[in-house]
């Protein structure tokens, strides 16, 4: 519906079906089969947009050259071109989606950093946890929580008033998922293996935190680890990354914000096999990435800059988020942007 707009009988009548058949608690995607496809907009009003979007760009005289132009859009190649896609919405549920993600994100060839991961940090005069070690283990255990959630479609959707759906499909890759460098256009890689951990940063040294512990020795039943353990091992892997710090021309995370083809370039190169291999896939396939930053940002731009764009040596900007956490226990994210909206996050 546009903004103001009622809606018709059939789109009361839709509401009602939705409501009805909805039950008592919907599933994650319950939803997802009775959305409408992506409308395309009319010819003349794409063009009538266009044209009010170039307008603070051009003079007079260029404008009115620009009207010239979609004019003869309008009367030879536009109709075919918009046949095509109301063909395109019959098979596919948005007409928009894989050219979207492919041609404003993934053949991007410019470092992600700052061009398109964004950030979000805590609420500035809200003190939640002082100790880094616990705020880290907090919320590495909920998300874990909110992943299990997504994982076996428990969450509930998102309805408007409680009746109108809204499409769910961007929780798919909240976890699990990377954007891997291509020489001339990347790819979103969700990894959907039984093992889940996440990658751990300090000091430009990477850890392995499994989420899960086995009981009983050999043989015995897993289980997930209790937030107390989980802040045990944060506790460990600050005073062992302190100890021994990794050198700059070890930050291997540094490559992720370096342009996306000498990226690709480099990972050919060098892991391919190997340590170096068995590293990158470590990282890549973790749940996402926690990094316990050792510095205390002074003021709300410091902390800002540092969950942009970090030291450029520590922020894995490929994954879909990075925590980061800081000494002072404030926290905030750094995520990628080509797998889903920031809304989503």
């Amino acid at each position: 519906l546009e903004h103001g707009q009622k809606p018709s009988i059939f789109q009361k009548l839709w509401f009602v079906i939705v409501k009805v058949l909805s039950g008592g608690r919907p599933s994650l995607y319950n939803f997802q089969a009775c959305l409408p496809t992506l409308p395309v907009p009319t010819l003349k009003s794409t063009c009538k947009k266009y044209l009010l979007s170039v307008k603070p760009l051009l003079s007079d005289e260029d404008y009115k050259a620009m009207e010239g132009h979609c004019q003869k859009f309008l009367a030879n190649e536009g109709w075919k071109l918009q046949l095509f896609l109301q063909i395109r919405t019959l098979y596919a549920t948005s007409w928009l989606w894989d050219w979207w993600e492919k041609y404003v994100y993934l053949r991007g060839r410019a470092p992600i950093m700052v061009n398109s991961n964004y950030y979000i940090m805590d609420p500035l005069h809200t003190i939640i946890c002082k100790n880094q070690a616990a705020r880290a283990a907090s919320l590495i255990n909920e998300s874990m929580k909110f992943k299990a959630l997504v994982d076996w479609e428990n969450l509930d959707p998102v309805r408007l008033q409680k009746t109108i759906p809204w499409c769910m499909k961007q929780y798919e890759r909240i976890f699990d998922t990377t954007r891997i460098p291509g020489k001339e256009c990347d790819q979103i890689v969700h990894n959907e293996d039984v093992q889940k951990y996440v990658a751990v940063c300090r000091r430009g040294v990477w850890y392995k935190l499994y989420m899960s512990t086995r009981v009983g020795g050999e043989g015995g039943k897993m289980r997930a680890l209790k937030l107390h353990e989980i802040e045990q091992q944060i506790e460990y892997i600050i005073a062992d990354a302190d100890k021994n710090p990794a050198k700059d021309n070890e930050c291997v995370a540094a490559l992720t914000g370096w342009n996306r083809s000498r990226w690709a370039e480099a990972r050919e190169e060098f892991f391919w096999e190997g340590k170096n291999k068995s590293a990158l896939r470590t990282i890549e396939k973790a749940s996402f990435v926690m990094i316990l930053e050792h510095r205390t940002p002074t003021d709300k731009q410091a902390m800002a800059k540092t969950l942009i764009h970090g030291d450029g040596k520590t922020v894995w900007f490929d994954k879909s988020f990075n925590f980061f956490v800081f000494p002072d226990g404030k926290a905030g994210l750094n995520a990628e942007h080509s797998y889903a909206d920031a809304l989503t996050v």
